[in-house]
């Protein structure tokens, strides 16, 4: 850390020379920044929660991150993952339930909702959200996150998000992005190539403002998109 902080002295200077330390949560950081800014010289601290568990769940200051990984889970909390790999916790940090419907006991667990699973290493990753998991009637599954992470490797577009407008049981994905104005074949054709074979993207769109509407704590508002992903396809 001595030595990247001398070789980024300038970068250092412009974040007000004493900065040591960024703690990012609400949204996942994305990992190219986190080696980013890791390999200028700062310490990253991921952590993972939810308002529900007040709110920490687990955390890292691992050097060595893979996508998706928030460190181990606290002390205090109770971390397991049912059959369809949704992360439940339990502990004295988390709330009794949703009013009027208090559970004082608190035996039960409580489900996050978020797909993970555990490294070797005891540590938590995640995957996706249950809602923003894509079931075919062939069995096979890919999350939203997935798409978007493959997607924004593509030069030229700033940000991705993948939404689905069927009804059905078979899933019509609309890909909306940010960014300069790219072909929609030269997309599909960059995504065909390394997407899963089940996958296919129904429709590019770009989305005209600079930025994609996110909710408040910064994640994507997939609801909004969803609206305007419809609208502009009628």
């Amino acid at each position: 850390m001595f030595i990247r902080k001398k070789v980024f002295a300038k970068a250092h200077r412009v974040w007000g020379g004493n900065l040591h330390t960024l703690i990012v949560g609400g949204a996942p950081l994305d990992l190219n920044l986190d080696k980013f800014f890791q390999g200028a010289g700062l310490k990253i601290f991921v952590g993972y929660g939810m308002s529900e568990t007040s709110p920490l769940i687990s955390g890292s200051l691992n050097h060595d991150r893979i996508k998706g990984e928030v460190g181990r889970p606290m002390k205090n909390i109770q971390v397991k993952l049912n059959a369809e790999s949704e992360i439940l916790v339990k502990g004295q940090s988390v709330f009794l339930g949703y009013w009027p419907n208090l559970d004082q006991s608190k035996e039960d667990f409580f489900n996050t909702q978020d797909i993970g699973e555990f490294t070797k290493n005891s540590n938590l990753v995640l995957r996706g959200r249950t809602k923003n998991l894509f079931v075919y009637t062939s069995g096979d599954k890919i999350f939203a996150e997935d798409i978007e992470y493959i997607a924004k490797k593509i030069e030229g577009l700033d940000e991705v998000c993948v939404v689905n407008t069927s009804n059905s049981k078979t899933p019509q994905l609309n890909l909306i992005y940010t960014g300069l104005d790219i072909e929609k074949k030269e997309i599909l054709e960059y995504l065909c190539n390394r997407l899963p074979f089940f996958v296919s993207i129904h429709n590019i769109q770009k989305y005209f403002e600079e930025k994609l509407p996110r909710t408040h704590t910064l994640k994507f508002n997939r609801k909004i998109l969803l609206e305007w992903s419809q609208q502009q396809s009628n």
